[in-house]
């Protein structure tokens, strides 16, 4: 069974210092049949005209399903500059689990995109993938000419998972190219989203400006409350 929710989730900006800093958002949120905690990271830095862009599962229990595994993120910035795809790799630590290709290869499996045009993601205009979402086709994979699909390299916690399609735990790095004039600023960074499995009607949840908190909160709990109506 497949869903789709919005819900409130924390924000933290870490203040900017010298040319290289850091910006976290953050998710935390129950699954609507309240067994499971998901939470996930993602820290945007700049470093010169390098956008690194690290994404990682936090969730507290092993992911039980493939609707559990985080497999996107979509953001925007201001100004809308021209960003070009670098790098992926597994952040330090993390590993790749279930078999699957060398560890040269992971950017065969996740892509970028810029220009995502409309979508249920708040229109945002860049996304990183592992899978495919009806947006990403192989020749944005970080290693050209490869497909994203299904659930394959997304991430899942520390914890491990049950699912058993080639993963990584926990965390994978993205290094994308910023023009030479583009500064990042708590104020340019905007409209995060997560996506977790590999379809668009799965679960995927916004980082929300803190006035709209409320209003999103009280949203995703009539959501839940339809949803047990309906079981």
């Amino acid at each position: 069974m497949r869903f789709s929710r919005f819900a409130p989730l924390a924000l933290l900006a870490i203040p900017a210092f010298g040319h290289a800093f850091t910006y976290t958002k953050t998710i935390t949120f129950t699954d609507p049949n309240g067994l499971y905690t998901y939470s996930g990271t993602v820290d945007f830095s700049q470093t010169g005209s390098i956008l690194t862009v690290v994404l990682t599962n936090d969730a507290p229990a092993a992911a039980d399903f493939r609707r559990r595994v985080l497999t996107a993120v979509f953001w925007d910035l201001e100004g809308d500059p021209n960003v070009t795809k670098n790098s992926a790799a597994y952040t330090a630590g993390s590993v790749q689990i279930n078999g699957g290709d060398s560890a040269a290869n992971i950017g065969k499996h996740w892509g970028f995109k810029q220009g995502l045009g409309a979508n249920q993601w708040g229109n945002a205009n860049y996304g990183i993938s592992a899978t495919g979402l009806g947006f990403f086709g192989p020749s944005n994979a970080f290693i050209p000419n490869n497909a994203q699909q299904g659930v394959d390299y997304g991430l899942v916690p520390a914890a491990g998972s049950a699912v058993p399609e080639v993963l990584v735990k926990d965390s994978m790095t993205f290094k994308l190219n910023l023009p030479g004039s583009f500064t990042l600023t708590e104020d340019s960074l905007s409209n995060v989203w997560f996506q977790y499995g590999s379809a668009t009607d799965e679960f995927f949840f916004n980082v929300p400006e803190p006035c709209s908190m409320i209003a999103l909160g009280l949203g995703a709990l009539g959501l839940a409350a339809r949803k047990r109506r309906k079981k």
